[in-house]
């Protein structure tokens, strides 16, 4: 079943096309790769489907109600959250604190906030830097962090921008694991990355598009053996081990 579905995306930036017409769903449950070149307009769309950019033109259908126009806020209260490339955490607030925030959009109550907001410290392998600055994270950390913050919103659909962008291969292999423990608690998540084998182990399908358009959908194996991927962004044939 689609839980988000989109239609005739399109974005322009005075003379620049940032995302042209595209299609595509999210189905509820997967976990959905989307790749490309760097300026492709990944990030475009996960700014459009979460309200931090209007579109042009296309309908964001989101749990069966239209969303396009609706502000980020109001967006997340419907169970949409995200994550940004570069850490958006209140860097003098504790970790603790930072999760507490997202805590708040549906819940008033601090003791049953901070009770959940350690919970989600725990899962997340974060509990233990609970009392220290945002600042003062490891890049680990703070990717760690922007996850615990997304998931105090209580996601339905979970946008995961980059996390794993500066982190060493062991620091991979714990994000790959923690993205598939939250879908094995039932978040559907949607993610853009540009750690190959990451998302290649990751994903049920990926989106491929460049210069804003979409060349291919398909299986991890289908999409790295398309010709028009292999040119535009992989660069050679891609192996699934």
């Amino acid at each position: 079943m689609a839980l988000l579905e989109v239609q005739k995306l399109s974005k322009h930036f005075g003379g620049l096309t940032a995302v042209a017409n595209n299609n595509f769903v999210v189905n509820q449950g997967e976990i959905l790769g989307l790749i490309g070149p760097n300026g492709a307009g990944k990030t475009t769309i996960f700014n459009l489907i979460s309200g931090f950019l209007r579109p042009d033109q296309g309908t964001i259908v989101y749990k069966g109600k239209e969303i396009q126009g609706l502000t980020p806020h109001e967006i997340s209260r419907r169970g949409l959250m995200r994550t940004f490339q570069t850490a958006q955490a209140f860097p003098y607030m504790t970790t603790l604190q930072n999760v507490m925030v997202g805590g708040f959009m549906h819940d008033r109550n601090r003791k049953r906030v901070e009770k959940s907001a350690l919970e989600t410290l725990e899962f997340t392998g974060l509990v233990e830097q609970k009392e220290k600055k945002a600042e003062n994270l490891t890049i680990g950390d703070s990717r760690r962090l922007e996850i615990a913050k997304a998931l105090a919103g209580r996601p339905s659909l979970l946008l995961l921008d980059e996390v794993m962008a500066g982190l060493n291969e062991t620091e991979i292999a714990e994000a790959v694991e923690l993205i598939k423990k939250i879908r094995d608690r039932g978040t559907t998540i949607f993610i853009v990355e540009h750690v190959m084998q990451a998302i290649m182990s990751l994903s049920d399908r990926i989106i491929v598009i460049n210069y804003g358009r979409q060349i291919a959908e398909g299986s991890p194996e289908k999409v790295a053996k398309d010709n028009r991927v292999i040119e535009a962004y992989l660069g050679e044939e891609y192996v699934i081990e």
